[in-house]
């Protein structure tokens, strides 16, 4: 051992175990925190708790918000650990307790007052949700169920099951559920703490939190959380500390976001006009279970070199707002972040959203199913970023955005390698330039306004030193957005509802992209399934506009490179550019390599999450050459020299896909069966194989 450790060693003060345990008939605050005099709160234990020590928490409810009061030291940081897994229940809300009177003239509706509750000066009750004026940051909770809020008396006495607020939030009014026939025949609960687990200091460090359930905060949504705008702030959150480890939690019924690893905002949200943390990021975030959340799972903006790694992260987006800062997992500034190995599924939001610098990230392994608008979303910056192995399937529409399977504008140096793009409901991918806001490297602008002047993207964030410290590649760049340098090799692009592929042309500000070796298939509407071998059919492309910046009759002449009898009518083209993968060759130049695979019985379920399929041996075939980076499978395969087509290199190639014989019935008509059964694919997609450095718990 080297002696100046040792030394070190000798000079640092033990680390100790503070119990908590509020069902010990010995509890109590004031006590050591030792097995036999145990803490009755976790929040007393935070503000003892020094670098080194592990706060373990026993089985039980505790209703608080937990404070971490210092930070931990790099090797030594201070752990929060439930000693029984996920049988603390740290909660934002309180039971109501009052009485409740029956509202006239409206069978089944109650109303009680709040004045018995501890609501402080921020009465969730009476504070308006940020998207929506009629609605509040408060929550009710029947007997361990979210109630949906209505915005008035006359919903609220159509719809049984459900609460509004009354009287500026002093009381609130209850229409049970059916069958029940008293309020006193369930617990009712009401959350009341915008938060549940976040430090009062912004930029608290190396803080580890592990196997609690947490859910009812009355946090608001975070619309303009960087111009002064309500905050990021979770159900749990960093309040822009760095070096947090946060695993194997639930997470769950916030009234906004689950979990926050950023800044926060321009806004400290505890009114202790702190300025932002200058250092956030460098977070693990793995195992966890993160769920029916308002607007959405995960939120952070400045996160560097974070990883979300293993989690389960589902039907999220409870609010049903469809607003910009609601996804699954939403990401600013998110520079060198790995996502890797998580489970998306029924969110009404995008999946995965990137917005507004990503350099150096990579999105991997993922399952994301069953999202609404986008898989993955990709906003304004500048690569490089991976996008590999990823399955993105049953995307679903949305006022705002029509259900790619990853949708991007404004966002160049992107690489999508050896996914699965399943049965979305727009195209499988869509890359264009959507806007024409500055790509600001970082986030400060060094020019000086002029009067009335506004640089950039109006974002003047404190970390420029911090940025350009920590990654010094990063200078400033005021340029207009382009989407350049794509990379689409290797994918499996599959009954898309709309088409497979559209990306624009080669022009001044799309420079660089090449599209390649994909197998690429017709949507869902024009596949063949019951004739058992039939290729699908052709898929359909588009070679966009970058939103009218480039005249759709200049694409039309691009046609005349067609022989004249595969030349398609340029007036009836221009109303509806879609071309076939013979056009997309000539006209684009990409996918000279591609082909149509043929397929058979595709499935994939949204529940035991099992990818099912015959195809023929197209992703062999295809001649796939290895990506830069991508070293092996969704299921951790290593990649061969010569890999297959999309993220299972075990895919089986089927080679008898008729049995030769006819059959028939009445009404049904001929048709043949599978030559060999056992040629079928059955791949389970989650949970998947993990990294050695990396654990996971299934939630």
């Amino acid at each position: 051992m080297n002696p100046a450790t040792a030394a070190e060693k000798k000079t640092r003060p033990m680390s100790r175990i503070l119990h908590v345990d509020n069902q010990h008939p010995r509890a109590h605050d004031g006590n050591t925190g030792s097995q036999r005099q145990p803490l009755r709160s976790i929040n007393a234990a935070a503000q003892l708790a020094k670098p080194g020590d592990t706060v373990l928490v026993h089985p039980g409810i505790y209703r608080e918000r937990v404070c971490p009061a210092n930070s931990g030291e790099a090797g030594r940081p201070i752990t929060f650990q439930a000693a029984e897994r996920r049988t603390v229940v740290i909660k934002g809300s309180e039971v109501l307790t009052g009485t409740w009177t029956r509202v006239a003239k409206h069978p089944g509706v109650f109303r009680a007052s709040l004045a018995g509750l501890k609501l402080g000066k921020a009465n969730p009750f009476a504070i308006s949700y940020q998207l929506d004026a009629q609605r509040c940051v408060g929550q009710v909770i029947l007997d361990g169920q979210l109630v949906t809020e209505r915005r008035s008396e006359a919903e609220l006495v159509a719809l049984p099951g459900s609460w509004r607020a009354v009287d500026g939030g002093k009381a609130i009014q209850i229409h049970l559920p059916t069958g029940m026939v008293k309020p006193e025949e369930a617990e009712i609960e009401v959350s009341v703490r915008r938060r549940v687990f976040a430090p009062l200091t912004r930029g608290i460090s190396h803080i580890v939190v592990r196997g609690f359930v947490m859910e009812h905060a009355a946090n608001n949504y975070c619309g303009g959380f960087y111009n002064n705008g309500p905050p990021q702030d979770g159900l749990l959150g960093c309040r822009g500390g760095h070096h947090w480890v946060i695993e194997d939690n639930e997470i769950r019924f916030a009234k906004s976001f689950g979990l926050d690893i950023g800044y926060e905002g321009a806004v400290d949200g505890d009114g202790l006009n702190q300025p932002p943390a200058l250092s956030p990021g460098h977070h693990l975030v793995q195992a966890n279970h993160i769920h029916h959340n308002g607007s959405g799972g995960i939120c952070g903006c400045i996160s560097p070199r974070t990883r979300i790694l293993h989690n389960c992260i589902e039907y999220n987006e409870t609010n049903a707002s469809g607003a910009d800062e609601s996804a699954g997992v939403k990401l600013h500034f998110c520079y060198d972040a790995l996502i890797e190995g998580n489970l998306f599924r029924g969110n009404d939001c995008p999946g995965i959203w990137l917005d507004n610098n990503w350099r150096g990230a990579r999105v991997t392994r993922n399952t994301l199913i069953d999202n609404a608008g986008a898989g993955i979303f990709i906003e304004l910056g500048d690569g490089p970023l991976l996008i590999d192995n990823n399955i993105i399937a049953n995307t679903r529409g949305t006022m705002a955005l029509a259900g790619d399977g990853i949708y991007a504008h404004d966002a160049s140096g992107i690489t999508v390698a050896h996914n699965l793009l399943w049965f979305n409901g727009n195209f499988g991918l869509w890359a264009h330039i959507g806007s024409e806001r500055y790509v600001n490297f970082f986030a400060e602008d060094p020019r000086k306004p002029a009067s009335g002047e506004v640089l950039g993207d109006k974002l003047h964030y404190p970390w420029s030193t911090y940025l350009t410290e920590t990654y010094p590649r990063l200078t400033w760049a005021d340029r207009h957005p382009e989407s350049s340098r794509w990379q689409v090799l290797n994918n499996i692009v599959i009954g898309n509802g709309r088409g497979a592929l559209s990306l624009p042309p080669e022009q001044p500000r799309s420079t660089g992209n090449v599209s390649d070796r994909n197998l690429l298939c017709a949507g869902y509407h024009l596949t063949i399934s019951e004739s058992w071998g039939s290729p699908m059919h052709q898929p359909l492309l588009v070679l966009n506009t970058n939103k009218d910046r480039v005249a759709i009759a200049d694409l039309a002449q691009r046609l005349d490179q067609l022989p004249a009898e595969r030349r398609p009518n340029p007036v009836l083209w221009c109303e509806m550019p879609l071309c076939t993968l013979e056009q997309w060759q000539v006209v684009a130049g990409y996918d000279q390599h591609s082909c149509v695979p043929r397929i058979l019985r595709p499935r994939l379920g949204l529940q035991d999450l099992v990818l099912d399929l015959v195809i023929d041996d197209s992703a062999a075939r295809v001649g796939c050459q290895p990506v830069e980076g991508v070293d092996r499978d969704l299921l951790g395969a290593p990649l061969p020299r010569q890999p297959l087509a999309g993220p299972c290199q075990n895919l089986q190639a089927a080679t008898e896909f008729v049995d030769g014989k006819d059959y028939a019935t009445p009404h049904r008509g001929a048709y043949e069966r599978l030559g060999n059964p056992a040629q079928r694919n059955r791949i389970p997609l989650w949970p998947i194989q993990v990294r050695s450095d990396a654990t996971r718990t299934q939630p």
